[in-house]
């Protein structure tokens, strides 16, 4: 064995009972941000195609046992801005179902602010001040797969249950 541990391969600190192999090269790029044993349970990308969608650098969306991380790239995929939300900063959230793709929005006070809208302008562009959002406290993940933000939804309500069973937190009303 080489010492100082070069050459030595590192096992993951996370978990994943996902097998597609993209999922798994986006898993790895953000592996330094999970903490140790955080199991990944959904991959949703943003469509380049589908209406809402991202041509050149669409979102990539983590749901994980604990929070959501979205990972946002600019300039051609050269940069990127990665967001995570705890579950227990969402108090609701919702799926908007299009005809190709599907929108998750979800409530989370003190996390979007006029501080870091710089980061979460692509994500919100065009929800702030609809269908009785409001503003400053609402977030959009915009044109993701049918099947991808079904998954994603469901992910998203178990961590917010758990986070209420474990924390005690009152049930927060829905967005309708």
């Amino acid at each position: 064995m080489p010492p100082f541990g070069f050459g030595r391969k590192e096992e993951p600190h996370y978990t994943t009972d996902i097998t597609d192999k993209e999922d798994l090269e986006e898993i790895k790029e953000i592996s330094d941000m999970l903490n140790p044993n955080e199991e990944v349970l959904v991959v949703a990308r943003q469509s380049r195609l589908k209406p809402g969608g991202s041509a050149f650098t669409p979102n990539i969306v983590f749901g994980t046992e604990r929070r959501i991380i979205i990972k946002d790239p600019t300039m051609l995929g050269l940069r990127e801005n990665v967001v995570d939300i705890p579950y227990y900063m969402i108090s609701s959230v919702r799926i908007d179902k299009s005809i190709f793709s599907s929108n998750i929005i979800f409530r989370a006070a003190g996390v979007i602010s006029p501080g870091r809208r710089g980061k979460l302008d692509k994500i919100m562009e065009g929800y702030e001040n609809n269908s009785g959002l409001g503003e400053g406290q609402d977030g959009i993940i915009t044109a993701i797969p049918k099947n991808k933000a079904e998954d994603l939804l469901e992910v998203i309500r178990n961590g917010i249950d758990r986070n209420r069973e474990v924390y005690g937190y009152p049930q927060a009303a829905s967005l309708q």
